[in-house]
């Protein structure tokens, strides 16, 4: 299984999802299925942004890879072996 993770940049938190996707799967963004096939973006924002001192992940599939992402603004990518 191979993993790799990015640090959430300045960008929205879906551009940041499709983006690492893209790169560790070797995707074009724009080839990838929609984001909101596999999550609810708003829901997820909301959840990873709320004030809590509590350590949230949220883990799901989404293109062919399993994400996790973390309200610290960790995103790691996990692709399952072929």
């Amino acid at each position: 299984m191979e993993q790799q993770d990015y640090r959430r940049s300045s960008t929205t938190l879906v551009t940041e999802i499709v983006s690492s996707t893209a790169q560790h799967t070797g995707t074009d963004p724009l080839a990838l299925p929609p984001l909101y096939e596999s999550v609810d973006a708003d829901a997820l924002e909301r959840l990873l942004n709320t004030t809590s001192k509590s350590d949230v992940t949220v883990t799901f599939t989404y293109a062919g890879a399993r994400l996790e992402v973390r309200n610290d603004g960790d995103v790691r990518v996990i692709r399952a072996p072929k």
